[in-house]
């Protein structure tokens, strides 16, 4: 028996022996991690990734009607919230109503070219016929066939006939200057009032916001009755999709 002993004591102090404990001992070990990481599998790297949106109203107003819940899944389009879109609807009528206006105020400024083309032509006319009248009058006054009275008054007919020629041209010059600039085709001035009406109508469509797409709402932050600037992060979108 105590042969047996030490025997085991001569093998358990053997460098041979600790290092097949070590060797073994290693494999072991492999093998543990290598069934550890295919039924309970662990790494560091590993994330989800998901889109959160601040929601902000791009126009500014009081708010009139919310419509989800904190938590609550919405669907894409669904509506969110409402701000009160009278203000926006005013300025809308009102750009409406000015484009008609200038409108109407091109339409006078084509027949006030109209009407200068032609007093220009006539103011021509006269001049043409007072330059005339006198021509022919001054050999007669050098001759003292006509009083002198005559030919004065025939030369200021003449600088008033030029007066008016150029005062019909200022005219024509200032109508036309009106419409002079164009836009594709359009007069300037019409398509400046379209543009506005167009900024307004996108305006009045920003009062009713919706949800981007599906997801879940956090973070609300809306009352009825609130007053909310642009850009204010009233409510946090959480996209489902990603």
């Amino acid at each position: 028996m105590s042969s047996l002993k030490s025997k085991i004591s001569k093998i358990q102090y053997t460098p041979k022996f600790w290092i097949i404990l070590i060797i073994s001992l290693i494999i072991l070990l492999v093998f543990y991690y290598a069934l550890l990481d295919r039924y309970t599998p662990y790494t560091d790297d590993a994330y989800i990734q998901t889109y959160v949106v601040q929601v902000a109203p791009q126009v500014e107003g009081r708010v009139i009607g919310v419509y989800v819940q904190n938590n609550q899944f919405i669907e894409e389009g669904q509506k969110l919230f409402s701000l009160d879109p009278r203000p926006y609807e005013y300025t809308l009528e009102q750009l409406k109503a000015t484009l008609v206006q200038t409108q109407q105020e091109v339409d006078q400024l084509k027949s006030a070219i109209v009407s200068a083309e032609q007093g220009v032509k006539q103011a021509q006319a006269d001049l043409v016929f007072a330059q005339r009248k006198y021509n022919d009058l001054v050999p007669l006054a050098e001759k003292n066939y006509i009083a002198q009275l005559e030919l004065d008054s025939a030369l200021d007919q003449l600088r008033s006939q030029e007066a008016t020629l150029g005062q019909a041209k200022a005219e024509l010059d200032s109508s036309r200057q009106a419409l002079e600039y164009t836009i594709e085709g359009e007069f300037a001035i019409i398509r400046e009032i379209e543009s506005q009406i167009a900024y307004a109508e996108y305006n009045l469509a920003q009062t009713t916001v919706y949800a981007p797409s599906d997801g879940y709402i956090s973070n609300l932050q809306l009352v009825n009755g609130a007053y909310v600037d642009v850009g204010d992060a009233v409510l946090t979108f959480v996209d489902d999709e990603s």
